[in-house]
Parts: structure tokens; sequence; C-alpha cells
């Protein structure tokens, strides 16, 4: 039996994955949570456990037998430098070095879109260079790094998977920012009309993974994976229906003062707190106001097919908003 880790098992990505696998009889699934959480996957087994603990991980991946590690947790929006390096550098580190102690067999890491920079082709490949902006796409491509050396040195296989805006329950960054500011009509069409941008469902990365998982060799494969190219036009117009079952004036925002902006803002952000990662900065005004889509062909060619809609996304999305707002309420 397929033994896995999912690490990150409480966030947006970590609850979709072990919730897609939960009905595949073929793995025994672990969650890796830093603390106590509420929602539990029937048929999944929760492990408390810091990345930044190396020895605790060295335990617990021995003591259960782990054979496949899907690592999804991170440090993300608007943290320190320190805490990024601290989680998403080191706690990589951490993790592979307790699999390789451990004979893990496979390793999958979800990394971002975000570690291409400012994208110079579109749908962007995995050709493209990397040449990450903020600290958070740093600390991912510093992580894919060390995945690729310590990984291919022990004979672990496994892919590095980068992925555009998630969209589906548990994705509170994007989703409920963008949801707050069309309620009160405040979220212009930014950039150019008709540009498109990627998204992708947490169903998607585990299918994703599957599929890189019957089709690995001894190196570490790097696959873009989308599951929708939405235009930004079409996204916030699907979110105002489904949301508010209406649909409202636009305001447009040219995307030469939408990178302006960010340009200034990025500036002030690094002049006022240094180390701390600005909320809004030019890999954020491409992904809005720009064109900002992945190429699936890659993967593709090796089997993956994406099954979430654009609009099975969004309802994901605003189920959880609800559920979240009524617990509150209840409290």
């Amino acid at each position: 039996m397929i033994k896995v880790l999912v690490t990150g098992a409480s966030g947006c990505i970590g609850q979709g994955v072990l919730g897609y696998l939960s009905k595949n009889t073929d793995y025994e699934l672990f969650g890796l949570v830093r603390r106590p959480i509420k929602n539990l996957i029937k048929g999944v087994t929760y492990l408390i456990c810091d990345l930044t603990d190396y020895e605790s991980l060295d335990v617990l991946i021995k003591e259960t037998g782990i054979t496949d590690i899907y690592h999804f947790a991170a440090a993300v929006n608007n943290e320190h430098k320190e805490l990024y390096e601290k989680v998403n550098v080191q706690g990589t580190i951490n993790l592979i070095e307790a699999a390789k102690k451990n004979n893990v067999k496979r390793f999958f890491y979800t990394s971002s879109a975000a570690v291409y920079g400012i994208f110079k082709e579109c749908p962007v490949t995995e050709k493209h260079p990397v040449n990450p902006i903020g600290y958070y796409a740093k600390s991912k491509a510093k992580a894919e790094e060390y995945i690729k050396q310590l990984c291919e040195e022990a004979k672990i296989k496994g892919a590095i998977i980068r992925i555009p805006l998630v969209l589906g329950k548990g994705s509170r960054h994007f989703y409920t920012f963008a949801r707050k500011l069309i309620k009160r009509n405040l979220f212009p069409i930014m950039g150019k009309r008709n540009h498109k941008i990627g998204t992708i469902h947490a169903y998607d990365v585990a299918r994703a993974i599957l599929v890189a998982t019957e089709n690995s060799n001894n190196k570490i494969e790097i696959y873009n994976v989308s599951s929708y190219d939405a235009e930004f036009e079409e996204l916030i117009r699907k979110i105002e229906l489904i949301a508010f079952n209406k649909q409202r004036f636009k305001l447009r925002l040219p995307y030469t003062i939408l990178l302006f902006s960010a340009i200034i803002f990025e500036k002030i952000s690094r002049i006022i707190n240094p180390h701390r990662e600005p909320l809004f900065n030019r890999e954020y005004a491409q992904m809005i106001g720009k064109c900002w889509t992945l190429s699936n062909e890659k993967i593709m060619k090796i089997g993956y097919k994406p099954m979430m809609s654009l609009e099975d996304m969004i309802k994901d999305s605003e189920r959880d908003y609800i559920n979240i707002k009524k617990g509150k309420r209840k409290k």
C-alpha cells in the first residue's frame, strides 16, 4: 500500500488533495499539521509536527513507514523574509533529509508560477527563465533547487508542480479579498481587455500528481499545471453572479497605472519594512493586469486532463466563504 504524507494538510491544497485521494483504497493517508484542526477528513490520520523540527520529522516518517511525500506546507502572504527562509526553504530541506534517511520513494512539491517573475511569454512553459521578485517567490525557487539536488542524489523520484492562482475550498486570499471589493464596487477590471489569468483547484493538483507518479523516473521533473485559463473580466463576472447574483458597472484601470502603482508601493514598503513581503508588488500587478497563464502541454502529454471548470472553482470558494461566516456568527 502507498503511504502518503501530506504536509500543509489544513491548507487549501492539502485539504483538497486529501479529500480527492481519500476515496482511493490504494492509499493510506497521513496529514501533517502544526496544531489540532476541526475539519477532519474521514480516512486520514492527522499528525502534529513542525517542518522546522527535523528530529520529529525523522521519527514520524520512520514510525509510519511513509513511501510518498506531497509537500504543500508553506509560509505565504505578507510574511517576514526570515519566516519564508525558515519554513519554505529550511523546512523543505528538513523534510527531504528525513525522507532520504527513511527511504521514501517519491517526493512531490507544489511551487508557484511566481518563480518565473515577469513573464516573457504567455502561456509560460517550463523552459521560461526562473527570475522571482518577491521574498515568497524567491523562497519557493530556492526550495526547488534543494529538492532537485537532494532528491536526485538520493534517487527519490517525483516532481515539482508549478501552479497559478488557487481557487476552491480554503482559498481565502484572492477570493476573499476580491469578493469584499466587488461587494463594495471597488474592484476595477485591470489591464488590457481579454487578458487571461491561470487558475487551479486542489483536485487538479491531485490529478497531476497521480499522473506524474505513473511517469516518474530518477530525476525530479518540473510541470506547469492549471485547471482553467480565465479572462480576468470573466473571473470577476462569475464571482459577481455566484456570490451576489448580479452584475455591476465596471471601471477599468490601465496596466501601466497598475504597474506603476505596484512599483511605488513595493519601494515604499521596502523602506518602511525591508524584511516583510509587500502586500502588492510587480508579480501581483502582472497576475491581475496582464496575461498570467501557464502552459499545460508538458503534463498533458503524459495523461493529465483538468476536471474543474471556473464555475466549479468559484462555487466551491463561495460555499467555503459562507460556511466560515456562519461559523463565526454562531460563535
